[in-house]
């Protein structure tokens, strides 16, 4: 499950970067439509779209708590159209996106039906544990290897032509 990547939605302006005053969007499909087998019976759920957004500012702040979000049955893109009301937004790459807190934030103030709060759950565990690869990509194993090497190339003197 991953980052839903907008149709041809024409009222969605969609950034290819992020610059400043335009809006912040992270979109994830927490489950496809699925039945399951339970003590009393068959059981339908549906699809399960979390989406949050960011109002735009002047200077792109890392790890700023979103200004708003929201859960939807299809992706959300008509939905966030329609509440920027016509307005630039920049969806962020997945891995810019620290989806383990944001998840927290359904599970805290969603109020969300048991079968969804466990589906967040396990989202999330598979969220937390593709976050910690990727730190291990980014900044490598063992003491302070990534910071020493960012060290390394910032002090690094230049190479006269």
């Amino acid at each position: 499950m991953g980052r839903a990547e907008p149709g041809s939605n024409p009222l969605l302006k969609r950034l290819d970067e992020w610059r400043p005053g335009c809006w912040c969007a992270a979109v994830i499909q927490l489950c496809a439509a699925f039945e399951h087998e339970g003590k009393g019976g068959r059981s339908r759920y549906p699809a399960q779209w979390a989406y949050f957004l960011w109002a735009p500012t002047d200077t792109a702040i890392p790890q700023a708590l979103p200004d708003g979000w929201g859960i939807s049955l299809e992706p959300p893109w008509e939905e966030i159209a329609a509440d920027l009301a016509g307005a630039a937004v920049f969806v962020m790459p997945e891995r810019e996106v620290d989806w383990p807190t944001l998840l927290d934030i359904l599970r805290v103030c969603g109020d969300p039906a048991p079968w969804l709060f466990q589906v967040i759950r396990q989202v999330q565990r598979t969220k937390r544990r593709m976050r910690q690869r990727l730190f291990l990509e980014l900044y490598g194993e063992g003491d302070n290897y990534a910071f020493e090497k960012f060290i390394r190339s910032t002090l690094a003197k230049p190479k006269k032509p």
